[in-house]
């Protein structure tokens, strides 16, 4: 075939004949930077056979194409000799669509007649290119672009075409010339290229095609058009009845109240229109427009490439469907109505969803049964201002926001609403570094999972607001934080459980957050800080824990989670439960206030700094402790009722000359009734032997005391004296008796064993001798006056000392403790044998070390010392313990100076 012809089929859907031209290509002057082409019939070499009107056009053969054809030119490069039968290889880079077009008809409009040269960029002036024209039925199309969709993943097989998009309509023929190569018009020089002929001209008669000038760019959007409710698929609903397709922007955005619906029947055969680039749906103040994915299914999405805004006066439904957002979904983008969404039995996916901008329209997303909402990046919800609200509401289904944080009211106001469903989020943060913002969550039913990012402030669940009324919060790697941001916020429990990692109470510097407990289950795992930096005074976070109700535990299962009160207060009140392993107040700026609730402590009683009232009630911690009363409840305190007159022989107050002291006391606690005339000269002296509460040990009442004839005295001052007992192993230590009062002495083969009392006794120069029968391990007391030295050991006058001896056993002096309360211990372990010792004291309570430290050397400070408040029940044991160094090269007698006071 020479250079420039080439024929051209047209081949259908079926076999109806086959029409085939001869094709020239003609060149033309230069315009523009690109050569020049037209569509031009020149010969009479065979005929064209068509249906159009246009220039002696004639109606042969056509009947099947009652619109025409259109025809669009490709170019390769001049080596390309080949294209596959099913042109699928015009979709790859080998080939390049110029642009120009041509149409047998008059009727398309804005066309020139043929001869007129148009530029194509692609192929420059002079340069020979391969070349193919394509031709379809108008059926398919006015353009490649809606054309191209359908001929995508198609293929020809005989005389029919088939394929997955491929249009059902009858008479959608399709077809392309053979490859010709030309040069195209415009070069430089004397002359132009020679004509290259592309179409034959009719037998009947010379006619041109036409020719667009310039090319229409392809269409970017599509809008609905209709003032009534329709389908998405049908094209008359849509402007230039082009329907939503990859390429084009779709807006429903028109006036009238309507809903345009997605439903099987679109899905099912309209699936390329299905995907779009982006959309837009709202409406005008007055109307209403919905997009209703109504039972579309789940196999066949709507697919967004790009973002979908739901503008003022736009709704989505979707139920049974399914919905695929590849960038960012927001509602409520412009105007001052309402933008709402609901989810019913649906899966919807977006990159970035935002409930609320800055415009003043109202947005709100609800989420109900067995539906799924996934969101890959950030979920935001806010608004234009404080005075609107715009909504997240969960009530069943999942929500699943695990790859970013979910931000509530950044900018104006936003909620999040729970009331069903599973959910899982990675961070929850509500307000506004700023605080302009404010957010608020609420949470009746369902669960929520929130996976946070550790255990510091900000981690997990932030508040300006949080409410839970129910349902069930699992944040137990993470934390939630109270006042985060520079905003007074709440948080509050009524209903349902909670379980995070940490817990903190007040986080921003000057500003307070408050958590209010009034039934439902509160547990942190690790630590539970209250406000801090107690030394910035009114500028630290402050916090305030009030517990009307419920169960707060700060509790894990080693039993090593802390709640610390650095900066505010917890309250603690009838019908609520404080269950803690560890309570720390040692900051003068931390209150803890029983008013008649439970505390229970599960490792070791509270932390407290001895020298503050952690209570308020004017009485420091120790002084409580030491008192048996409680240090945490402002109602439990040491102090004088009243003084009054009274009369033990009955007769009328008025002639009684006798005086009765009340005061509140505590069980198994003794008290002295102490007087003094004048303050400024005289002391206070006992006026009462002790009197003792014989209540069980921590139960509180009131003690009197009647003082015969105090009337008659004058003037005088009273108080009352907290009497304590001394306990002292040198005082108490029996040459015959072991145990010798609360005191015994003995030995183990382990620390922290139960000893074996020591039986066999001796003395010697003064100095007796508890020991075992091997007389390895010994109890010794001096009770002479003088030192005495045996053997390198020296024992001071009045000393007491343990020995363990140097076969691996334990010598040991126990305490069993008379009642319960607070005990402090002062004192110190010494070496006692001239020749060096080495051996390690130890003080344990109920077997669990209190204090250690070798023993090294002789005399004072060649052991540890201590100073230590330590609380026992009533027959706990106390134990002083001395254990051999195992280096022979020292000895084993320790010496232990100390005196313990107690209730």
């Amino acid at each position: 075939m020479p250079p420039g012809t080439g024929s051209f089929r047209v081949l259908g859907p079926v076999a109806k004949g086959v029409l085939t031209f001869a094709c020239a290509f003609v060149a033309a002057s230069a315009l523009g930077q690109g050569g020049t082409v037209n569509f031009n019939n020149v010969t009479a070499s065979a005929p064209v056979y068509t249906n159009g009107l246009g220039a002696g056009g004639t109606r042969n053969y056509t009947a099947i194409a009652p619109n025409g054809f259109y025809y669009s030119l490709f170019t390769a490069a001049s080596t390309t000799t080949t294209i596959d039968s099913s042109l699928q290889d015009l979709f790859t880079p080998t080939w390049t669509f110029t642009g120009v077009y041509a149409t047998n008809t008059g009727s398309s409009g804005g066309l020139l007649n043929g001869g007129s040269s148009v530029a194509v960029s692609s192929w420059a002036p002079g340069v020979t290119s391969s070349f193919v024209v394509v031709g379809w039925s108008a059926v398919m199309g006015a353009n490649w672009f809606q054309v191209s969709n359908q001929l995508r993943s198609a293929y020809f097989n005989g005389s029919v075409w088939s394929g997955p998009n491929w249009p059902a309509a009858n008479g959608a023929f399709l077809g392309a010339s053979s490859i010709a190569q030309g040069a195209a018009g415009g070069g430089t020089g004397p002359s132009p290229p020679p004509p290259l002929h592309l179409f034959g001209s009719s037998a009947l008669g010379s006619f041109d095609l036409y020719v667009r000038q310039p090319p229409p760019p392809p269409p970017t959007f599509t809008s609905w058009t209709n003032s009534l409710s329709g389908k998405w698929e049908q094209p008359t609903n849509w402007f230039a009845q082009l329907p939503p397709n990859s390429t084009l922007s779709v807006f429903i955005t028109n006036s009238a109240n309507k809903t345009v619906t997605i439903d099987s029947a679109t899905s099912s055969g309209y699936s390329n229109e299905l995907t779009v680039a982006y959309l837009a749906v709202g409406a005008p103040t007055g109307s209403t427009n919905t997009l209703s994915l109504l039972n579309a299914g789940s196999t066949v999405p709507l697919h967004i490439s790009s973002g979908f805004d739901l503008q003022s006066g736009g709704n989505l439904t979707l139920t049974n469907s399914r919905l695929q957002v590849d960038q960012t979904m927001t509602l409520g983008t412009n105007g001052t109505g309402l933008a709402a969404a609901t989810f019913s039995n649906a899966t919807v996916s977006a990159n970035n969803l935002s409930i609320g901008s800055a415009s003043s329209a109202l947005a709100s997303l609800t989420l109900q049964s067995n539906s799924t909402l996934t969101v890959t990046s950030n979920l935001i919800v806010q608004s234009a201002s404080s005075s609107l609200t715009n909504s997240l509401n969960l009530t069943s289904g999942s929500l699943i926001a695990t790859n970013s944080m979910t931000q509530v009211g950044p900018l104006g106001t936003g909620q999040l609403l729970i009331s069903g469903g599973t959910h899982t989020l990675r961070q929850v943060r509500l307000g506004s570094a700023t605080g302009a913002g404010h957010g608020f969550f609420h949470m009746t039913g369902g669960k929520l999972t929130i996976l946070g990012t550790g255990l510091a402030p900000g981690a997990g669940l932030t508040s300006n607001g949080v409410g839970q009324d129910g349902g069930d919060m699992e944040g137990s790697g993470t934390s939630y934080t109270i006042a985060y941001y520079p905003l007074n916020s709440t948080g509050w429990l009524s209903n349902g459980t909670a379980i995070f990692g940490a817990f903190y109470v007040g986080s921003s510097p000057g500003y307070t957050g408050t958590y209010l407990q009034g039934g439902g289950v509160m547990t942190v795992l690790d630590n539970m800080v209250v406000g801090d930096s107690c030394a910035q005074a009114n500028n630290g976070p402050f916090g305030s824990v009030i517990l009307f109700g419920g169960t707060l535990y700060v509790t894990n299962a080693a039993h090593n989670a802390w709640l610390d009160v650095r900066n505010g207060s917890i309250v603690l009140y009838p019908g609520a439960t404080l269950i803690a392993d560890n309570l720390i107040l040692t900051n003068s700026c931390g209150q803890f206030i029983n008013n008649g609730g439970t505390l229970i402590m599960t490792n070791q009683p509270p932390v407290l700094s001895p020298d503050l009232d952690a209570d308020g009630d004017g009485q420091s911690s120790i002084a409580e402790l030491q008192a048996g009363t409680d240090p945490l409840n402002p109602n439990s305190v040491f102090k004088l009722l009243s003084i009054v007159r009274t009369n033990i022989a009955g007769l009328s107050q008025a002639t009684s000359n006798d005086l009765r002291l009340d005061w509140t006391s505590v069980g198994q606690h003794s008290y002295v009734v102490q007087t003094n005339g004048n303050l400024k000269t005289g002391a206070f002296h006992d006026l009462s032997a002790p009197i003792m509460n014989t209540n069980p040990a921590g139960v509180a009442t009131n003690s009197f005391y009647v003082y015969p004839g105090g009337v008659t005295n004058g003037t005088r001052f009273y108080r009352i004296r907290l009497f304590q007992h001394t306990n002292d192993p040198a005082a108490s230590f029996s040459r015959s008796n072991n145990p010798a009062g609360p005191w015994s002495y003995g030995y183990a083969l382990t620390l922290g064993a139960t000893p074996i009392l020591y039986t066999n006794t001796s003395f010697n120069r003064g100095v007796s001798f508890w020991s075992d029968l091997n007389l390895d391990a010994q109890a010794y007391h001096n009770a002479a006056t003088t030192n005495v030295v045996i053997g390198g050991i020296s024992y001071g006058p009045g000393s007491f000392g343990l020995n363990p001896g140097q076969s691996g056993l334990v010598s040991i002096a126990r305490l069993t403790t008379p009642t319960t309360g607070w005990y402090h211990l002062t004192g110190s372990f010494f070496g006692q044998d001239g020749g060096g010792t080495c051996t390690t004291g130890y003080i344990l309570t109920n077997g669990v070390p209190a204090l250690s430290g070798p023993v090294f050397g002789f005399g004072p400070g060649s052991g540890p010392s201590f100073d230590l408040w330590v609380a026992l029940n009533a027959r706990d044991p106390l134990d002083f313990v001395a254990s051999f160094c195992g280096d022979f090269n020292y000895f084993p007698s320790t010496g232990l100076s100390t005196q313990i006071i107690g209730p």
